[in-house]
C-alpha cells in the first residue's frame, strides 16, 4: 500500500519557491533568520497526502549533519565535523557540492504533535515522523551505529532545538501522543522542586520546598503563602517567577528539583495573574523573543485585559484557537471551568444596548464559514460580559468580572505542565466566592496536569488544601521564617487557620478592649448587659478576666 511508503521530503530554498506538494509530498522551508547557537532551525512543512485530499501546514525544527562516505569515516568523525550545516540553503549547496547529509526534525511544543495525530491518525502519524527523521522515533537513527546519540549531542540539538521549554518538554512528552491522544500523559510537570532565595531587608536567607500531587485525594496541586503584610509574600513569588525564567538578580536566588537528570524543574509554560488593585510590578515582565520559557503575564487590574487587548479581542481568539487539549476546544474548556463559579446559561456578552449574544452558545470557530467570520467579528465587539436574571441585563459583579477574566486568558495560554503564580487573587472578591474560585483554578490545573502557587492573606485559600501545601511567613528577631503548619488545615474552620497562622486570638483582642471600659464592675451586671450581644467565648473570657 501506498500508505507503507516514506513521503518525500523536499527542501526549499528560501526565496522564489512558492509552490503546493504534490500527493505523497512534504515540503519544507525556512521560517525565520532567528538565530539560535548560529543555526537557524526554526521551519515550517507544508504536507499532502497521497490521496491529495489530506493537507496539513505546521511548525517545524530542523538540523542536519553531514555524512561521511562510508560508515568507518562517519563513526570516526569527531565533533567539530558534524557542525557544518546551519540551515536549509547551506545543507543544499552542500548537497549540490555532491557531499551528502542527513536531517533531523522536532515539532516546538505539544499541539504541534497534538494537532498531527489528530489529522492524520496513528498510523499516518508514524510514517509521516518517520519520513520527517523526527528524534522521538530513534529507529530512524539506528544506522550507521551511534548515529541517534551523535544527533542528540550536536549543538544544533542540544543546545538550539533544546533552548525553550516548550521544546524541551516536547521532546520528554509527546512520545505518549503520537500513539494517541487518549494516550497522552498530563502529568510530566516536576512534582518536587525547591526555590532557595534572600527577601530584600531580612538578614536571612529563605527556603521553600514545593511540593505537588496531581493525584492525592486530599488537593495537593495547589501551594499556598500566607502570613502578614511586608513579610515577603509577593517578592517570594517574583523570586519564583525569576528562577524560572533565569533572570536572577544579585542576591544569587536559585532553582533546583530532586531529579539529578534536571537543572531546573520540568515546567512547560508559566502564567502569572496580576490581581485587579495590585501593582503589576509584582512579576517580571515578558520578553517573548528572548525567554527560554513561554511567560504570560496576565493582568486584571481593568475591564480592558493585559497587553491592551480588549476582552472582545481575547474572546475572539479563544474562539478561533486551533489548540486542543484533551481534544476539546479552549472555548469549551472555558464554559466548563467558568461553569465552576458562573451560570454560564445566564452569561452574555454584550454587544450594544440592544444586542447581546449567549456565552453557551458560542463554540470553536473555524475561519472557513462566513458565519463562523461573521460571529467571532461581533464577539471582537463586546463591551462587557452580563448576566440575564428575567429580562435585564446586570454587570457583573467585580469578583465575577475576575473570574471572567481569569479563565478566559487563563483558558487561552494553558497548556500541559503549567505553573500558575497568583498574587492575592482574593482582592474584590467574597470569602464565599473563594471557594469557587479554586474549584475554578483546580479544573483548569487537574485537566492540563498543571500546578498552582498562591500568596494571599485569606485563610479561606488555607483550608482549600492540605497542611504540607501551606507555607506560613512569620517573622522572627529581623529574619523570616517560613514554615508548614502543623494545624489540620484541609476544611478548618476560619477562626482556628486566623489564630494558627497571624498568631491573633481575634476574640480576646476584642474582649480585652471591653474589659478596660468595664473593669470596674461585677461580671453579673455586665453579662446582663451584653449577654446577649457576646459569643459564649466572649463572655467566658471576661468572666475568667474578672476572677483574675
Amino acid at each position: 500500500m501506498e500508505s507503507n511508503k516514506k513521503l518525500d521530503v523536499i527542501f526549499c530554498e528560501s526565496k522564489g519557491v512558492t509552490a503546493s506538494p504534490l500527493g505523497g509530498q512534504v515540503l519544507v522551508r525556512q521560517s525565520s533568520d532567528w538565530n539560535d547557537f548560529g543555526y537557524n532551525i526554526n521551519a515550517t512543512y507544508e504536507l499532502c497526502m497521497w490521496d491529495c485530499k489530506t493537507v496539513l501546514k505546521g511548525d517545524l525544527l530542523i538540523g542536519f549533519l553531514p555524512l561521511a562516505k562510508n560508515k568507518s569515516d562517519l563513526e570516526s568523525m569527531d565533533k567539530e565535523q558534524w557542525e557544518l550545516l546551519s540551515n536549509i540553503d547551506k545543507a543544499l549547496k552542500y548537497k549540490s557540492n555532491g557531499e551528502d547529509f542527513t536531517f533531523f526534525t522536532h515539532f516546538p511544543n505539544l499541539q504541534e504533535y497534538r494537532k498531527v495525530v489528530l489529522k492524520l491518525g496513528v498510523k499516518d502519524t508514524e510514517l509521516f515522523l518517520k519520513s520527517m527523521n523526527n528524534v522521538l522515533l530513534s529507529a530512524n537513527f539506528s544506522s550507521p551505529k551511534g548515529l541517534y546519540e551523535k544527533v542528540l549531542t550536536s549543538v544544533a540539538f542540544s543546545r538550539a532545538f533544546m533552548r525553550k521549554s516548550e521544546s524541551f518538554f516536547a521532546f520528554h512528552n509527546a512520545e505518549s501522543i503520537i500513539k494517541g491522544i487518549e494516550l497522552e500523559n498530563y502529568s510530566a510537570i516536576s512534582n518536587s522542586f525547591s526555590l532557595e532565595f534572600k527577601l530584600n531587608g531580612f538578614k536571612n536567607s529563605h527556603l521553600i520546598d514545593f511540593n505537588f500531587d496531581g493525584k492525592a485525594l486530599i488537593p495537593s496541586r495547589i501551594s499556598v503563602l500566607i502570613g502578614k503584610n511586608g513579610l515577603g509574600k509577593s517578592q517570594s513569588l517574583n523570586k519564583l517567577c525569576r528562577a524560572l525564567l533565569r533572570r536572577p538578580e544579585p542576591d544569587t536566588t536559585t532553582i533546583s528539583t530532586n531529579d539529578n537528570l534536571l537543572k531546573q524543574p520540568m515546567i512547560n509554560r508559566l502564567l502569572a495573574l496580576v490581581s485587579p488593585g495590585e501593582a503589576s510590578s509584582t512579576f517580571p515582565g515578558e520578553y517573548a523573543n528572548s525567554q527560554k520559557l513561554f511567560y504570560r503575564k496576565i493582568d486584571l487590574n481593568s475591564s480592558s485585559a493585559s497587553n491592551n487587548k480588549s476582552i472582545g479581542d481575547l474572546f475572539e481568539q479563544l474562539l478561533r484557537s486551533e489548540s486542543y487539549i484533551r481534544k476539546t476546544y479552549r472555548i469549551d474548556i472555558f464554559k466548563e471551568a467558568l461553569s465552576k463559579a458562573i451560570d454560564v446559561q445566564s452569561l452574555f456578552l454584550k454587544i450594544t444596548d440592544t444586542y447581546y449574544i449567549p456565552v453557551k452558545n458560542l463554540n470553536f470557530v473555524d475561519g472557513f464559514t462566513e458565519q463562523g467570520l461573521k460571529i467571532a467579528e461581533l464577539v471582537k465587539g463586546c463591551k462587557q460580559p452580563v448576566v440575564k436574571v428575567g429580562d435585564e441585563y446586570y454587570d457583573l459583579s467585580s469578583g465575577q468580572l475576575t473570574f471572567f477574566q481569569f479563565a478566559l486568558q487563563c483558558c487561552l495560554y494553558i497548556e500541559n505542565g503549567t505553573l500558575i503564580v497568583l498574587d492575592e487573587p482574593e482582592t474584590h472578591m467574597h470569602p464565599n466566592f473563594i471557594g469557587e474560585f479554586v474549584e475554578l483554578l483546580d479544573y483548569l490545573i487537574e485537566h492540563t496536569g498543571s500546578f498552582a502557587v498562591i500568596a494571599t492573606h485569606s485563610p479561606y485559600f488555607v483550608r482549600e488544601v492540605g497542611r504540607k501545601q501551606v507555607h506560613i511567613f512569620s517573622s522572627n528577631d529581623g529574619g523570616i521564617d517560613i514554615q508548614i503548619p502543623r494545624l489540620r488545615t484541609f476544611g478548618a474552620d476560619i477562626e482556628s487557620i486566623s489564630q494558627f497562622v497571624f498568631n491573633e486570638d481575634v476574640e480576646n483582642r476584642l474582649t480585652d478592649k471591653i474589659f478596660k471600659k468595664i473593669k470596674h464592675r461585677t461580671f453579673e451586671s455586665v453579662a446582663d448587659e451584653l449577654g446577649v450581644e457576646l459569643s459564649l467565648g466572649a463572655l467566658m473570657d471576661l468572666k475568667s478576666r474578672f476572677e483574675d
